[in-house]
Order: C-alpha cells, then structure tokens, then sequence
C-alpha cells in the first residue's frame, strides 16, 4: 500500500484540513488493479512505474474527493480553484523531487484542474518488498507498436478502427475503468473490433476507483493524468513506442458556450496543452521513448463518424457509448440525451448522415424533441446549441474578440505549427462544426414542421427551445476586439484604450500568468514574473510615476526563485516569445516590443507599468 497525505489550504473560506490517500492494500481508499498490466505482458513494473501510478491515483483520488462547490460562479471562480499539497511516500523520492519533474507535474496538474499543487516526495516505509511475479526472459506475449486509451466512446472507437484497418501491426487498448456499467459495455466493443481484425487486438481492462469513501466532485479534471499514466505503463511493460488519445477537436478545444463557464469548468481532459503537457511530463520520466498525441485533434465529431463510416465501420456506431452520465445508462438507454457528450454525439451523427446507426431509441431522452424536465438541462442544450450556430458564421474577428485567449491556449500547444496557419484551421473547424449543427437542425424543422407550427411539440424540447430562441435572439452580436497589452507607446494611453487585467499565480517553482484577451503561460517559464510582483505592487500603492517604477536586477530575481542568472534570462525570453506567439495568433502579425517584462539593458527588469496586475495567492508559505 502507498500513500499521500493531502492538505487543502483554504477552500472556501473553511479551515485548512486534511486526509490521506491510500492505494491498494487492506486498509485503500482507492484501488488501482494495475497487476492486469504485469500479468498480461508478463513484465513486473519497477519501482517508479509503481511510484508513477500511485502519484497518478492520489491526484485522482483527491481530484474526486474535494467539491469545487456550485458550477456557477458569479464571483470567477473563487473556490473553483483549489490549493492541494501532497505528500507522497514513494520508493524513489530522489528521482520524484527532481525539479523538472515536479514541474513536469504541477504543469500538467495546472492546466487540465487550475489546482495549485505543491508537492513533497518523501522515502516511503514499511513498503512490502515487490516480488518478481514473471520471468519469462525476453521474450513478450503480445507485439505491437501502439497503445490507444479506450474509453469506448465513438471517437476512440474510430481512432482504433483507423489504426487498424489503414496500417499493420498489432494494438493495444486500454480501457480505464471506473464503474461496472462500463465494463459491459467496452467488452461487446472490443470483442466486435476483434471479430473485424482477428489476432490484431489486445484489450486491458484496468479498474480504478475510490473505496469506501464518498466522491464529492465529479469533474475529475484529472482523470486524463491516471489514464495517460496507465497508457505509459502499459507501453513500457508491452514495449510500444505510441500512445494515442482519441477525441475530436470540438470536444479537445471545448470553448465555453456561455460566460458563466470560466477556467477549466470547460473541461480540458484532451484539449492540446493538456496533451503536450502530459507529453512533457511522460518524457521528463522516460526521454524520447514513448510519443503521446490525439490525432484527432483537428476534426469535428462529424468528420470523426464519417472517417469511420468510409472504412467501413458504420455497423459498430450503436456499439460505442459517448454519455457522461454513467449512472443514469441502461440496456435499453446507454445515452442520457441530456449531456454535452450526448449532445455532441447525436448532431455530429446526423450532420454525418448516419442517424441509421445510432437510433435515436438509444437515448433516454430525444435530443431533439423530448421534454427536458431539468433546469440545468435545458441551460446547458440551449446554450450549446446556440454556440454552435453562432460558430456558424462567425468571422475572424469575432472569434478572436470572445475566444482569443482560448485560441492562443490552443496555437502555443503546437509549437511546430505556424500560429497564423494553425489559428486559422482551428476557426474553420469550429465553422465546420457550426454548419454541421445547422444543417442538422434545418432538416429537423423541416421534418417537425407541422409539428412547429401548431406548437405540439414538448414546450421544453431542444427543437422547440432553440427555434423560439432563435425568433427572439438575433444571432448577430457585435463584439469589441480586445486590446493586447504592451503594444501602444505610453503617450497615447490617454486615448481610451485601457489596458486588459493580468492575473498572476504560483510559487517560486511554478507560476502562471494570464492576460485577459490574450492567452496564458504556465510554469517555470512564469516564475520571473511572479517573482517581479511584489516590486510593481509596491510601487503601485505608493502612486510612484510609472516611469519610475523600479528595475530589478537579474541577479535579485535569481535568488529569489533559486536559480543562476543565466536561468533568468532564459526564461524571460521564452515567456516573451510564448506572449508574441500568442499575440501574433490574435493580432495577426508580431508585437513591436515585448508584453508584460521590460528589460533595462540586459540584467534589470520590471513588469510593464501599465499593465494592472492582480495578484491571486501568489503564495502561501504553508505550501510552498
């Protein structure tokens, strides 16, 4: 059995608490059947494998057990972001208090929960010694090349059948499994796919799940982190070289459809800054041995369902399931109709034309034209679909003024890309997608026309909803580009451009940045700038000029966050060049000099003076 001990600082106002997390053993929590991996591969796991999913298992474990409280949040989700500090005892503690690997982490951990981590790996005692449970020499029961993470969804489905039916070799799916509904289902999945490609498929089961303890969120922003931690183990005991997360670009990018969505409300479980950074961290533990991606990162749910349509895998659509409301599926009804998977599913297959496959019968509720009884969903189906209608037609500019700092989220995750060319394949994907939604809905009024007209159908119907919304709201909304701050000269402040808020967050080992209607950067790279705060804030409150405003010296900043100049400067130019990548996504073109740091000569520097900083726990002397 292993264990962390977590503290949660400040939640809510409530008083610092604490619990533990144990995995496995006689006295969990939370269980984790990773044995399935080593008996299926007859390979043992070595020590920082087993560290690795036990760190992956108490950051879950935790993840479920914390309530961010209400998903509205009028005050920008103060309490949504949560303040964790974890002490793990492993068996390589040397090797896990690495800094880079710490990072590697508290980065990852980041960006897909916006949960500050601190993390404290200490020599675990009293471990049971692992006992060899193969040794079967060199050789391996089953080869293959890729590891794809198989939830059983329609995305994963067709991302398996793709890799099989357009290259040869052998693959492995590996399901995560955390309810028994689950396992049904992913079985008469995999035994169809093994049925089409025989002797060409490796399925491994791994449950994982909380025991004997209540789950009080159900967000779990972090359950990509466990299962991308599975998806590594199993490559390493299986020997592949790729793991392969499968989710379309609408869901991956997973803008938010109304202003009360905010931060990773709007989940990030396979948006590309999660997987690069999850790629990242896979790599700080192995270098350059296993590559992690989603290759369907650039295609609407549309595209995923004909791609598996045109190689002949259409039959196996009504097999695979999408709703995220696992305790509401049944035999008859594996989908609620009432979830954003559900929703997305069901247009994405009738703008792909293959409603044949997937019978609306399937549906607890029709997403279309059955009442929705719930308040919530009925929000959540109106405002989805009315953001998909306005991705539609929306322009450029229009886009970039509500959505640029999810853009430039988007654009920096792929740094082999241009920005300006990847910006633009991003928009028309969402435009794809809004056609797509829209042609749906015009062949659904048409079909219900009668029904429209003389007002039968459910008050409460999608249908009904969206086409009264769409008389009384006009879809045409004029958007005020925002302003990107550092660009105008000072002596034209005065002419009503004010600049956008920069938030600023972390420790002395990791920080954030985030710059309103522009984008973010997270991690070691930020630390210069939180370590600049304290100065800017000080000559804030005491009404110095802002050209007055003091320079620090590079050498200060470096003790300060424990590092050699060099370091400093380093990471000053990487965050400059994240911020210019970012602006040049939104603007167009590169900024004329650089945002958020100044520099005087080469070794002093100051956050801009005209930016307004907010300073959001910038530290917390009990977690750092």
């Amino acid at each position: 059995m292993s264990e962390a001990i977590v503290t949660i600082r400040g939640l809510q106002n409530q008083p610092d608490r604490q619990f533990s997390v144990r995995v496995n053993g006689t006295d969990a929590n939370f269980e984790i059947k990773a044995e399935r991996i080593e008996a299926t591969f007859s390979r043992n796991m070595d020590r920082r494998l087993f560290d690795l999913i036990d760190i992956a298992g108490c950051i879950f474990a935790a993840d479920s057990r914390v309530s961010r409280g209400s998903n509205l949040r009028p005050d920008f989700g103060k309490g949504w972001r949560r303040k964790m500090g974890f002490r793990f005892a492993v068996r390589e503690p040397e090797f896990w208090n690495r800094q880079e690997i710490k990072s590697a982490l508290q980065d990852a951990v980041l960006f897909m929960s916006d949960d500050r981590l601190n993390l404290e790996f200490v020599e675990a005692e009293n471990l049971p010694i692992v006992q060899p449970m193969f040794d079967f020499g060199s050789e391996r029961t089953f080869q293959a090349d890729d590891v794809i993470l198989f939830s059983g969804g329609l995305d994963s489905l067709a991302g398996a059948y793709e890799r099989l039916a357009t290259a040869p070799g052998n693959v492995i799916l590996l399901s995560h499994i955390s309810a028994n509904k689950r396992i049904a289902y992913a079985k008469n999945l995999v035994d169809r796919l093994k049925a089409t490609f025989p002797g060409r498929i490796l399925w491994v089961p791994v449950t994982a799940h909380l025991k004997g303890v209540e789950a009080r969120e159900t967000t779990q922003r972090t359950r990509s982190l466990l299962f991308a931690c599975l998806g590594f183990v199993t490559a390493k005991l299986s020997g592949a070289r790729r793991l392969h997360f499968y989710e379309n670009g609408i869901v991956s990018a997973n803008l938010p459809i109304a202003s009360q969505v905010i931060g990773t409300m709007a989940s990030r479980t396979t948006h590309p800054q999660t997987i690069h950074c999850l790629a990242a961290l896979l790599d700080a533990i192995a270098p350059g041995e296993i590559e992690l991606d989603n290759p369907y990162s650039g295609f609407t749910k549309a595209e995923v369902a004909k791609r598996l349509a045109d190689l002949g895998g259409a039959d196996l659509i009504r097999d695979s399931v999408s709703c995220s409301h696992v305790r509401l599926q049944t035999i008859l009804h594996p989908h609620c109709g009432a979830c954003s998977q559900c929703l997305d599913r069901r247009f994405g297959i009738l703008a792909a034309g293959l409603s044949r496959h997937d019978p609306s019968e399937g549906y607890e509720i029709n997403v279309l034209v059955d009442p929705r009884p719930k308040d919530t969903e009925r929000v959540l189906a109106v405002d989805w679909t009315r953001h998909a209608l306005r991705m539609a037609s929306i322009t450029d500019a229009d886009f970039l003024a509500s959505f640029g700092a999810e853009l430039s989220r988007l654009v920096v995750a792929k740094p082999d890309l241009s920005s300006a060319e990847h910006a633009r394949s991003i928009v028309a994907m969402h435009r794809t997608h809004g056609v797509g939604v829209s042609d749906a809905l015009s062949v659904a009024i048409k079909e219900h026309s009668h029904a429209i007209l003389k007002q039968t159908l459910p008050e409460t119907s999608l249908l009904r909803m969206i086409v009264a919304d769409l008389a009384a709201l006009p879809l045409g909304i004029t958007f005020v580009p925002n302003r990107v701050p550092g660009i105008l000269p000072a002596d034209q402040l005065d002419e009503g451009w004010t600049m956008p808020k920069v938030t600023i967050t972390g420790t002395a080992t990791s920080a954030r940045v985030v710059i309103d209607g522009l984008g973010e950067v997270s991690g070691v790279n930020a630390t210069p700038a939180w370590a600049l705060t304290p100065y800017h804030t000080a000559d804030r409150e005491a009404e110095v000029e802002p050209g007055d405003y003091q320079f620090v010296a590079g050498g200060t900043i470096a003790q300060k966050l424990g590092v050699v100049k060099q370091t400093i400067r380093q990471r000053i130019k990487r965050l400059r060049d994240d911020l210019a990548d970012q602006f040049e996504a939104v603007e167009g073109q590169p900024p004329d000099q650089p945002i958020l740091i100044q520099s005087h000569g080469n070794r002093d520097y100051r956050l801009d003076p005209r930016m307004e900083i907010v300073v959001d726990a910038i530290t917390d002397p009990q977690l750092a």
